[in-house]
C-alpha cells in the first residue's frame, strides 16, 4: 500500500510517456529513423537498469529519499526536454509546404500543430 501511494506522485510527471515515444520525439527532433529506433533502444535499457539499481537503493537509503530525489531529477530531466524543443523551434530551418495546402505557420511548432503545413 505505501509503494502505490509512494508511486503516485511520479505520474503526472510524463517519463513513461517520453520514453514510450522517445523514437517519435527523437525523429521530430530531426535524427534519422534507424538512429532514432537505437537511441531509443539505450533509453530503455538504461530505464530498465536504472529500475534495478533502484529496487537495491530503496534497502539502502529508504523510500522517502528515493521517491524525492527522483522527482527533482524528473523535473530537471522534462525541464531541460521542453527547453530543447524551444530551442529546435527557434533554429529550425524554415517549413516546407510544397504540395500540402496553404500553411500559414511561422514557426516549426506551429506547423506540427497544423493539418494545413507539411514538415519542419
Amino acid at each position: 500500500s505505501s509503494g502505490i501511494n509512494a508511486e503516485w506522485p511520479l505520474r503526472p510527471g510524463g517519463i513513461n510517456t517520453v520514453i514510450y515515444y522517445s523514437a517519435t520525439i527523437l525523429v521530430m527532433s530531426g535524427a534519422s529513423s534507424n538512429k532514432a529506433i537505437w537511441l531509443s533502444a539505450a533509453v530503455s535499457t538504461a530505464n530498465v537498469a536504472l529500475t534495478f539499481i533502484g529496487i537495491v537503493s530503496v534497502e539502502r537509503f529508504g523510500r522517502k529519499i528515493l521517491l524525492m530525489g527522483s522527482m527533482i531529477v524528473m523535473m530537471i530531466g522534462l525541464t531541460l526536454l521542453g527547453i530543447s524543443f524551444i530551442v529546435i523551434d527557434k533554429s529550425s530551418q524554415g517549413i516546407l509546404t510544397t504540395g500540402v495546402g496553404e500553411c500559414v505557420a511561422t514557426s516549426c511548432y506551429a506547423c506540427l500543430q497544423s493539418d494545413l503545413c507539411g514538415t519542419c
